[in-house]
């Protein structure tokens, strides 16, 4: 299915204009042996206890919609055949008919003197089954009549009926009438708007009465396909899910594939609901409203398929609506599911410095360097691999270790490659950094991008660590932990830099000694890479 599946889409289905005008023969004529090899379909028209000879009946698909300025798609009103009762009332569609048509499901209406008909079919195309009958009896026509709440922006809206050449259009506060409709059960509705926005209802009209469908909510709206918000990569997700387990699925919306000036600021008028508009638990993840950027995270269980964005009817409430924080979301899935969809370890130490990271992202090797003059380091830049041994202290596995000596003005500095200046990471929905550390010293944290021509700005966290050389601590760093942007070394803040950063390093100043360890990245996964 597809990723973003519009809701103009969803609208159009045209039928074939195939011309053909079926008037078969009487069946006295044509014997049984020839209704039962020749037809796939009969369908006897009555008018109260007696046959209604020579009537009209008008084929379509049943998924056929008028188009919305009153226009055809073809001038036989979308008709795919039509068929003239005969003396015994009796419609034939025959197999050969039924092969060329094409059409999975048909409409069938009939149209008589201020009384009508109307039934939905199913066809197989099969020349080998026997022919399928029914019985279609002439009513006096009924009508449909509701009312519509527009979506923001919208002054009118359309309302049409599968498998019919009927629509009209709302007038100005809303409220419509379809009139002659042949009373049947199970009319499907589409009311829809210029701004795409579509709702599907089922309707009943019966004869001789005016059915009130009541309100009809329009909602601006995207569909996506479950599985498209999940990515291939994601194997334990998608096994969980398999397994009736929920998962998180993520809607990513940029100026190419959403109109943000149509939404409320911070998306406050968003929600997510199922295809069937059931409401659905979401977080907004970021919503950036002057880069024209979100991310919206969606809880799937293991029945949905389909996810429906929705906006344009004001600031929802969030606890019909089933928002929630991020946070509060993730503690939905199992720990297996959010360590995979919801973290990125960086790097361990335990394969040198070769980082963890996988397809599809493409991180570079450990990095070991230093800035200005008369900095002094052990290990030395040419052996930096030897920085790499045991983590000691009570802690299983390798750890990086480094002394540094600088003057002040100059430092030493590790850290990793994430992206390239042409293709930077967007961090916008980090959480946290976190890396395990002792040692004694001053120690910063520092988000990088460097663009194309080579200059680098920075986004900083300082910190000075004095721990008991047996001591290991964990540093957690926020978004809101980073200092404010200044200029000085290129510190243009984390405002800035967040969604163009291309490495990141911790860096040492005057004289230190440190243990580094297990670097992770919270909030994010491979996919921000």
């Amino acid at each position: 299915m597809k990723k973003f599946s519009v809701i103009s889409e969803l609208v159009l289905f045209c039928c074939a204009s195939l011309a053909l005008v079926g008037c078969t023969a009487d069946p006295q004529t044509a014997g049984v042996s020839t209704v039962e090899t020749e037809n796939a379909l009969v369908i006897q028209v009555t008018d109260g206890s007696a046959p209604a000879k020579g009537v009209l009946a008008r084929v379509r698909s049943a998924r056929y919609l008028q188009n919305v300025d009153n226009k055809p798609y073809a001038e036989s009103d979308g008709v795919a055949a039509e068929y003239t009762a005969d003396s015994k009332g009796f419609v034939y569609i025959t197999k050969k008919e039924i092969s060329s048509l094409k059409l999975a499901e048909i409409s069938v209406e009939v149209v008589g003197e201020k009384q009508g008909a109307f039934g939905i079919f199913a066809l197989d195309g099969s020349e080998e089954t026997a022919p399928d009958s029914a019985t279609l009896a002439l009513e006096k026509f009924g009508s449909l009549k509701g009312h519509v709440t527009f979506a923001e922006g919208d002054t009118t809206a359309e309302v049409r009926i599968y498998g019919t050449d009927r629509i009209v259009s709302t007038d100005s506060e809303g409220n419509f009438e379809i009139n002659d409709l042949p009373p049947y059960a199970h009319y499907t509705l589409m009311v829809g708007s210029s701004y795409n926005t579509v709702v599907e209802m089922e309707a009943g009209v019966f004869a001789e009465k005016t059915k009130d469908v009541g309100e009809i909510v329009l909602k601006k709206y995207v569909l996506y396909d479950d599985m498209l918000m999940i990515s291939d990569w994601m194997k334990v997700a998608k096994a969980a899910r398999q397994e009736g387990e929920p998962v998180v699925g993520f809607i990513r919306l940029n100026s190419k594939n959403f109109d943000f000036s149509d939404a409320m600021a911070q998306g406050k008028d968003v929600q997510v609901e199922t295809d069937d508009s059931d409401p659905m638990t979401y977080a907004i993840n970021y919503w950036n409203d002057s880069l024209e950027q979100a991310e919206i995270l969606v809880l799937l269980d293991a029945k949905t398929e389909l996810v429906k964005l929705t906006w344009g009817m004001g600031a929802v409430d969030e606890k019909s609506a089933k928002k929630v924080t991020s946070s509060k979301l993730w503690e939905s899935v199992s720990a297996e599911v959010a360590r995979e969809q919801n973290s990125v370890s960086l790097i361990d130490f335990e394969n040198g410095f070769k980082s963890n990271v996988t397809a599809p992202a493409a991180v570079f090797d450990w990095y070991f360097e230093y800035q200005g003059d008369s900095v002094e380091t052990t290990p030395g830049l040419d052996n930096a691999i030897e920085g790499v041994e045991s983590a000691g202290a009570d802690r299983d596995g390798k750890a990086f270790h480094w002394k540094s000596k600088s003057p002040n003005g100059s430092w030493s500095y590790v850290g990793l490659w994430l992206s390239s200046a042409k293709k930077p990471s967007n961090f916008q929905a980090i959480d946290s950094v976190e890396f395990m550390v002792r040692g004694e010293g001053r120690i910063a944290f520092a988000f990088e991008s460097e663009d194309t021509t080579g200059y680098v700005s920075k986004a900083f966290n300082f910190d000075t660590l004095k721990t008991e050389s047996s001591e290991w601590v964990r540093k957690v760093i926020k978004q809101s932990d980073f200092v404010e942007g200044t200029g000085a070394y290129a510190n243009i803040g984390w405002d800035v830099i967040q969604t163009r950063v291309t490495n990141f390093n911790i860096a040492a100043y005057g004289e230190a000694e440190f243990w580094l360890d297990d670097i992770k990245f919270y909030g994010v996964n491979l996919d921000d890479l």
